[in-house]
């Protein structure tokens, strides 16, 4: 978290993309028990219409981590995971997660290589959709948005750019909606789709 921290970008999360080739999503729990209570969070309802949500899970595999603190030995480290994988099998997904710094390390070399041949990121307004698709899911749970903290980063022409927020709604610049506005902005057609196509 720390060295994604030393140099935030100060104001909104469209300054972030702004001029952005790829964007990812990283979000971040204290423990693999905070990790792994999330999911039993999820209306089954919600989480089977996710699962299922091909477009979603496309730009989950490539834009959306999930990081957990974990102690190696003596020593704290960071486990990183593809949330559409978390969510499917937490247990077999923590088994094969990432270690953080391997994780800094792929983002970096990643940074400078275009969209179509970077293994990470989607185009900065799809990522955008999902994320509020997402925010209007879960916050139907019924317990609000779990707690965590977000990185998003974009990359460009001149490196990357990061901004971090205690909550998704933060993170986006969301004003807290009622869950009644919510339900049915989730009904609409989701307009990550329409991005989607047209931005890959």
């Amino acid at each position: 978290m720390n060295l994604f921290q030393q140099t935030p970008l100060d104001g909104t999360f469209g300054d972030l993309i702004a001029g952005g080739d790829w964007c990812v999503a990283l979000e971040f729990k204290r423990s693999w028990p905070a990790a792994r209570s999330e999911r039993g969070k999820w209306p089954p309802a919600n989480l089977q219409r996710y699962l299922e949500d091909k477009q979603m899970q496309d730009i989950a595999k490539k834009a959306h981590f999930l990081c957990f603190g974990a102690k190696d030995q003596d020593e704290i480290t960071i486990g990183a995971m593809r949330y559409s994988a978390f969510l499917r099998d937490p247990e077999a997904s923590k088994g094969q997660a990432t270690r953080g710094t391997a994780m800094v390390d792929l983002l970096v070399n990643c940074t400078g290589l275009d969209r179509q041949t970077s293994p990470l990121g989607v185009a900065p307004r799809v990522l955008e959709s999902y994320l509020r698709r997402l925010s209007v899911m879960r916050k139907l749970m019924g317990s609000g948005e779990p707690p965590a903290q977000w990185l998003a980063v974009a990359s460009t022409a001149q490196g990357y750019r990061i901004r971090s927020a205690d909550s998704l709604e933060q993170l986006l610049d969301m004003p807290k909606t009622r869950s009644r506005e919510r339900s049915a902005e989730l009904d609409r057609t989701p307009e990550h789709k329409k991005s989607f196509d047209r931005e890959r």
